[in-house]
């Protein structure tokens, strides 16, 4: 239930919308990790890693270091 509902949520955001991309990987490596997928969990914090420290987003930044 709770992919589904990242999935119609990545729908209905915007591709230039940076904060809703970022809180999608970071769902994304939630669910990853609760399903026990740690190669895409860690695909996953890269990326959302990657995206914070290409936008300054500092929270986001330490939630990612935290996620590792």
């Amino acid at each position: 239930e709770a992919r589904e509902a990242v999935d119609r949520l990545a729908a209905a955001i915007s591709d230039d919308f940076v904060l809703g991309e970022i809180m999608l990987l970071r769902m994304r490596a939630a669910l990853s990790c609760a399903q026990g997928d740690d190669v895409a969990y860690r695909e996953f914090v890269d990326r959302y890693r990657a995206m914070a420290k290409s936008r300054g987003l500092e929270g986001h930044i330490a939630r990612a270091e935290a996620m590792t």
